[in-house]
């Protein structure tokens, strides 16, 4: 019972996250961007936090389903699991622009696939979280002290150069 319940969630919170969240320009946003840029701390724990999104997707779908194969994807998340690992995974998938979107194929073939939902839930957890980390060129300006007076005076702009685009 609690399968029908928690992979629609996980699907829908995949799909409307981004939509409401992406490029956001709210109070919220503004402050989750600039203690992401700012904090090291914040970093480390955004993805600490993916990777326990990620263990319980495939420790829920292997209870649920007893699908052996997201077994193997709880081994690869806890291989990702230490923070340099994780920010050098999630850069890549910044930065290398076809494996992002060859990924975001796969991730949307591998949902509607049938035994396949944890390959693709967990490929979709991995973008999403790819897209709401910092890029290296913001990490890289936030190391000046102009541009942390900069953003502290005009917020507004960190959501602008926050991203990878």
């Amino acid at each position: 019972m609690t399968t029908k319940i928690l992979i629609p969630l996980f699907v829908v919170a995949l799909s409307v996250l981004p939509l409401f969240l992406y490029l956001n320009n709210c109070r919220f946003m503004q402050r989750f961007y600039w203690r992401m840029v700012f904090l090291h701390n914040a970093r480390r724990l955004y993805t600490l936090l993916l990777v326990l999104v990620l263990l319980v997707i495939n420790a829920t779908l292997y209870v649920s389903m007893n699908v052996i194969i997201s077994l193997l994807m709880m081994t690869v998340v806890l291989a990702l699991s230490s923070y340099r690992t994780m920010a050098k995974t999630l850069r890549l998938l910044q930065y290398r622009r076809r494996i992002f979107g060859l990924l975001t194929v796969a991730a949307a073939a591998l949902m509607v696939m049938p035994g396949c939902l944890c390959i693709g839930l967990t490929l979709a957890s991995l973008l999403l979280g790819a897209f709401f980390f910092p890029s290296a060129r913001v990490l890289e300006l936030s190391e000046t002290e102009e541009y942390g007076a900069r953003m502290l005076l005009q917020p507004d702009i960190i959501v602008r150069e926050y991203y990878f685009i």
